[in-house]
């Protein structure tokens, strides 16, 4: 079994639909005597206006995206009413598109010729999520699992009978056969990373939430309720100058968009990850990965091949999309429009 694991470290538009998305027509949560809600009954609350919140950054996303396929607004030697501001909008849309995932915008709408499939990609993405998010999670071919923490989770030997069909051994059910091999269990799922005294799922500390595609799963992670990342993005905590890694910005739905991006690239078969980070330069940062402004904006420079499947990427353009009281597209820093 090949292990895809993402995880992402701390650091209103209405839907289409017209009604408001539940966790539970996309997720699969058990509910049981012994796992209320898989570790998340305390959190629903949080969890559930998270999940529209990150709706509402994902329509904001796409109507960026939309918004600058058509061909940019002419600059008039007279001033229309209104004229100025669209070109400063299109103009303002297109720039956050390249500072965040390195797309050029064509002046006559959507991507320059080489780099129309990065941008269809990237449509492809938000408007998968705007689907889940409206019609649940069907057309995936699997229901996702939601877990908080990792409670749930049971350590074997794979020479222990099978929790679910004990006349079986563990490894006549798994691919795992190595008799001093392990594996956890939860849910009729069969994960095998990890060791018998730690689950390979928010095992780093600072982790918030990660994504395990095999599974599929989203976990959140401890950390998430202790680091106070905000519940809703905070509108009124932005002004000229503040960048979109401010905490109070990075809200729970946020990290959403992130993980989705995760999911979904597993489904489209491309993978999103979260590539390791690169200098202003290109070379490579040692021992960092590509979360936050700085990194994001230094992959899109270089790499766009990287950037386009990142998923902080899809988060960060989602999150300033969102904003769109202000402009971020220069060096992720906000300024009036």
């Amino acid at each position: 079994m090949k292990l895809i694991v993402f995880s992402l470290a701390l650091f209103a538009i209405a839907s289409v639909y017209g009604r408001e998305p539940q966790i539970k027509d996309f997720w699969k949560v058990y509910n049981d005597k012994t796992n209320l809600m898989a570790g998340c009954g305390t959190h629903a609350a949080d969890l559930q206006n998270a999940w529209t919140e990150a709706l509402e950054l994902v329509d904001s996303a796409l109507a960026f995206i939309h918004s600058v396929q058509e061909p940019q607004p002419k600059r008039l030697k007279k001033i229309l009413p209104g004229g100025r501001a669209k070109r400063r909008i299109w103009d303002r849309n297109a720039a956050l598109i390249t500072t965040m995932f390195g797309v050029r915008i064509s002046e006559k709408g959507g991507a320059v010729p080489e780099h129309v499939d990065y941008l269809k990609f990237i449509d492809n993405i938000f408007t998968d999520m705007q689907r889940g998010f409206n019609e649940g999670s069907e057309f995936l071919g699997k229901t996702p699992h939601m877990y908080c923490g990792i409670n749930g989770w049971k350590y074997y030997k794979v020479t222990d009978p099978d929790p679910y069909d004990r006349s079986k051994k563990i490894y006549q059910v798994t691919s795992e056969s190595t008799p001093d091999k392990g594996i956890w269990i939860r849910d009729h799922i069969y994960f095998e990373f990890g060791s018998k005294y730690k689950i390979d799922i928010c095992a780093n500390p600072s982790t918030l939430a990660q994504t395990t595609t095999d599974i599929p799963a989203l976990t959140w992670c401890n950390h998430v309720w202790e680091s106070n990342v905000a519940k809703k993005v905070q509108h009124n905590d932005v002004q000229v100058g503040v960048d979109l890694d401010l905490r109070s910005l990075n809200s729970i739905g946020v990290t959403f968009v992130h993980e989705l991006a995760h999911l979904y690239g597993w489904h489209r078969g491309q993978l999103i990850r979260d590539f390791p980070a690169v200098k202003p330069n290109g070379e490579a940062d040692p021992g960092k990965k590509t979360y936050g402004v700085g990194p994001t904006l230094n992959l899109a420079k270089n790499r766009i091949e990287l950037a386009s499947h990142t998923a902080d990427a899809f988060a960060l353009f989602a999150l300033g999309s969102y904003l769109n009281e202000w402009d971020w597209s220069a060096d992720g820093e906000a300024k009036e429009i």
